[in-house]
């Protein structure tokens, strides 16, 4: 699932959210947020814009808070993945911020891979094989079906 191809807004920011466990925006993102619920895996990429995810990825993460007080995420594993151009500290802490969002929801972190690259298609293949690898692995377990990737677009 690409950010870039939905239509949707941030949090709302109205606390019913995180006490009755669902969102009330309704909009683009809105069946996104049910397929995660469904979801076995996740896989979270972002680009690093100043040492964090973007903005459209902050957004999607702000909108989950309804699933934080019932831990409705819980159980899952993630494979997270991160480039940027700024150096591999910045890229690095948008992984951090990632992670985070995983620990807050209950989701296990199976695997993270950063990448350095300022356009597409300069992500060399040792990282791509890399990134490919630690999705495999993600979903070779049988209990890991059904695996949701959330990105901002695709990276190269």
């Amino acid at each position: 699932m690409l950010l870039d191809n939905l239509e949707y807004s941030g949090c709302c920011g109205r606390e019913a959210c995180f006490y009755e466990g669902k969102c009330h925006v309704r909009d683009g993102l809105t069946p996104i947020l049910k397929d995660i619920k469904n979801a076995d895996a996740l896989i979270f990429s972002s680009p690093s814009y100043f040492s964090n995810v973007t903005g459209l990825m902050k957004d999607f993460m702000d909108r989950t808070t309804p699933y934080c007080k019932e831990k409705l995420l819980g159980g899952k594993s993630a494979v997270l993945f991160a480039v940027g151009g700024a150096g591999t500290k910045s890229v690095k802490q948008c992984v951090g911020t990632m992670k985070e969002f995983c620990r807050i929801h209950g989701i296990t972190v199976a695997d993270s891979v950063c990448a350095l690259a300022d356009k597409a298609g300069e992500i060399g293949s040792e990282k791509l094989s890399e990134c490919y690898e630690a999705g495999r692995n993600l979903v070779a377990n049988p209990k890991r079906r059904n695996a949701l990737c959330v990105s901002n677009r695709d990276i190269e």
